[in-house]
């Protein structure tokens, strides 16, 4: 599913208490049974990811460098 970045850019534009709110909307919209169903797929992605890291095949940054990204990105959106 592909969201328009027009779309997207209203949303996060959003003051983060209407944000939290949708989210929470969006997340009580999903049935119980498909909510499972992307529990077992998030599950299988984790396991997937794991060993191409395990073999060498995905090199992840160190947490540290991926935390300092984070915090740059967020600053500049300030």
């Amino acid at each position: 599913m592909t969201v328009p970045s027009d779309v997207l850019n209203d949303l996060f534009s959003l003051p983060p208490g209407e944000r939290f709110l949708l989210a929470q909307r969006l997340l009580d919209s999903i049935h119980e049974l498909e909510a499972a169903k992307c529990d077992e797929e998030f599950e299988m992605e984790l396991k997937r990811r794991r060993e191409e890291m395990i073999r060498g095949e995905e090199i992840v940054p160190d947490w540290r460098a991926a935390l300092v990204e984070v915090e740059q990105t967020i600053s500049r959106q300030s």
